[in-house]
């Protein structure tokens, strides 16, 4: 036991002052004379021991109640366990802002009894300790320690986050920063979590440095633990035209235990109001739903998805944007093809042939798939074409004609793929299908069983060791190569389309082939993007200078982290304080696109940890600990400042004077 101020024990001095009242208070004595004492002297006899307990009884009262009186005032305190927090000076609390905690519970709104709790564990934090506050913004402010008075206005500034972190993510962010101070002075990590304790945020816990120590504080719900949210959207095809019918695909999840019932779904495009439907969805079950729409104008659209499904309101809504493209541009270099001509015959295609003498080089570069088929001359300056039109995600085919080996092998070593090609004669059939390739997206629903696949009557050996085998003959040579190269990728087909040399011109498996090739080297940007994640989305843009993309919210501008890659301006994941909505995307005073924002999926899973879960989950674990939140400043001050004693004293200070009270009256 130790004292706050032992300096009031001097005090305890004054123990002598009851002593000598009771030693030094002779009374006088009066005589008086009886005729017969003999009944008197048995009277005093009994009367002077009862006096002498009496006294001595008080006397002990007294002076233990003045003990405790000095003792009380001194404040002794159990003094804190250094073996327990380490000596460490350094605490991190983690206030858990995600959107679940705008519910509701026993104490009103949970992220405002979040940040109660956090000022009362910083309040009872004694004064040298430096604190460090995390939230899901994960800001740069939130990469250091302050005092206390600092961190407490820290905390009084946090509002609701849209970004997604887990558990792992956040101990992560508290370990890096611990791990910067002096190994002298550190200690022991105190690592406070204050939280819901979603499921899906605190699945995969792994904390086992023994050098951290976690406390959970939970905060509980009062609504009912049931949601039902828009999963994801997607179109039914990779590139969208105007004047077409475009059909969306809407996945909508229920995460409760019962039957969703009958729940209004709109759609919105451009804010006006498309189609609406009322839908019902199974226990834990998942409903698609469909819309079909079409528009005639190249422009860029933003869309919203209105569901009326009550609380947890945050993911009742669902934005989207897309864009109807310009006609994709195709270009078959040497040797003109009927069969290429009818394949891109397409209003969704730009198709044009040109000889190797009449490339024009500066436009050459916009094409998204450029086919080179039985080139007969390699120009100069088509290795260099081709290899920027790779850098700039875009995708070549190359076929070779039926006696050009020479040309088709240097074509493939200017581009840094060492192909070098032998002609072999004779009939042989392709046997294995990579039908899982990327190259395939869509074309196969399921392994196709004993394919019918092409036969060709000569074909280039080659020993390929950094491409995928698309297509292999029956001895194992590839007929079809998918070599990923820079930000694209060439495909080299080893036998000619001509009739005398194969069927691959008239062949199913040639289409999906040269067709995806085309398709997904577009800019596909995902339709929509999850506040504070690490997606890119990419804008088509001419770069003029340096001027940046910027992002408008509001009357505010904000410029993200973004790359140049070609003809390519790439944004580097979404900004944290963007909320679900819509944002314009713009390049001086051109806009670009929008960028749609929404939730994280795990948000909507409405399930959470209880406290016996927690106990049971991490009762094992010595670096987890289930806080007391009934009385937890007060637990907090016995961890780091001691268990205060002073009341006891008192209180027993105030039981001897009443006992002494008791003594004079009763024992007479």
């Amino acid at each position: 036991m130790s004292f706050i101020y032992p300096q009031f024990l001097w005090a305890l001095f004054a123990l002598t002052i009851p002593v000598i009242i009771h030693f030094f208070n002779f009374r006088r004595y009066k005589t008086i004379y009886f005729s017969n004492t003999r009944f008197l002297r048995q009277v005093e006899k009994k009367s002077s021991s009862v006096n002498r307990l009496r006294n001595f009884l008080v006397l002990l009262s007294r002076m233990l109640a003045l003990t405790f009186l000095v003792m009380a005032f001194a404040q002794p305190y159990l003094p804190v366990d250094n073996n327990k927090i380490g000596q460490s000076q350094y605490v991190s609390i983690y206030v858990d802002n995600s959107l679940s905690m705008k519910a509701t519970g026993s104490n009103g709104v949970l992220l405002d009894e979040a940040r109660e709790k956090a000022v009362e564990i910083v309040e009872a934090l004694p004064e040298s300790y430096q604190v460090q506050i995390i939230t899901n913004d994960f800001s740069g402010r939130q990469q250091r320690y302050y005092n206390k008075r600092e961190a407490i206005n820290l905390l009084d500034g946090i509002t609701p986050s849209f970004s997604y972190r887990s558990f792992n993510e956040v101990s992560e962010r508290a370990r890096g920063l611990w791990q910067k101070l002096d190994p002298s002075a550190k200690g022991q990590l105190q690592f406070f979590v204050i939280s819901d304790f979603q499921a899906s945020q605190f699945t995969g816990i792994e904390l086992e440095d023994n050098d951290i120590q976690a406390q959970f504080i939970l905060l509980q719900h009062l609504d009912e633990k049931i949601n039902l949210a828009i999963d994801s959207v997607w179109f039914d095809r990779p590139a969208l035209q105007p004047g077409f019918d475009m059909e969306l695909h809407v996945s909508i999840q229920n995460y409760g235990n019962e039957k969703s019932g009958n729940i209004p779904l709109q759609l919105e495009i451009d804010e006006k109001l498309i189609a609406a439907r009322q839908i019902e969805v199974a226990p834990q079950g998942n409903e698609i739903v469909k819309f079909n729409f079409r528009f005639d104008e190249r422009k860029h659209y933003s869309g919203k998805l209105k569901l009326d499904a009550g609380r947890p309101a945050f993911d009742n809504d669902f934005y989207f944007s897309f864009s109807l493209n310009n006609p994709i541009p195709v270009t078959l270099i040497g040797k003109e093809s009927e069969a290429f001509e009818k394949l891109f015959n397409d209003s969704l295609y730009n198709f044009r042939q040109v000889a190797e003498t009449a490339i024009d080089y500066g436009t050459i570069t916009d094409n998204q798939l450029v086919i080179i088929n039985a080139a007969e001359l390699a120009p100069s300056g088509l290795a260099s074409a081709l290899q920027q039109i790779l850098e700039q995600g875009n995708n070549l085919v190359l076929i070779p004609g039926s006696d050009n080996e020479e040309i088709f092998n240097s074509l493939l070593f200017s581009l840094g793929i060492p192909f070098s090609g032998t002609r072999i004669e004779g009939k042989i059939e392709a046997t294995t299908l990579r039908w899982d390739d990327p190259i395939f997206k869509g074309a196969f629903s399921e392994k196709p069983s004993s394919p019918s696949l092409p036969v060709v009557n000569n074909y280039l050996k080659t020993n390929n060791t950094r491409g995928y085998d698309l297509l292999s003959l029956e001895n194992g040579d590839p007929l079809i190569i998918r070599y990923p190269l820079s930000n694209g990728n060439v495909i080299v087909f080893t036998s000619s389309f001509q009739k005398e040399t194969s069927n691959l011109a008239q062949h199913p498996v040639s289409v999906p082939v040269l067709l995806n090739a085309a398709l997904y080297a577009i800019n596909n940007n995902p339709l929509y993007s999850q506040s504070g994640s690490n997606t890119v989305q990419s804008f088509d843009i001419n770069i003029e200078g340096d001027i940046p993309l910027r992002i408008m919210r509001g009357e505010e501008l904000i410029i993200p982290r973004q790359r140049t890659r070609g003809k390519e301006i790439e944004l580097l994941g979404i900004p944290s304080q963007l909320e679900t909505g819509f944002y314009p995307v713009n390049h001086n005073d051109e806009l670009l696109g929008y960028l749609a924002v929404n939730p994280g999926k795990k948000e909507s899973v409405w399930e959470f940890l209880s406290e016996k879960q927690l106990i049971q989950d991490f009762s094992a674990s010595d670096n987890i600990i289930l806080a007391d939140t009934g009385n937890l400043s007060q637990s907090i001050k016995n961890i780091y400042q001691g268990i205060a004693l002073w009341k006891w004293f008192l209180a027993g200070a105030l039981l001897f004077l009443l006992l002494e009270m008791v003594l004079l009256k009763f024992l007479k």
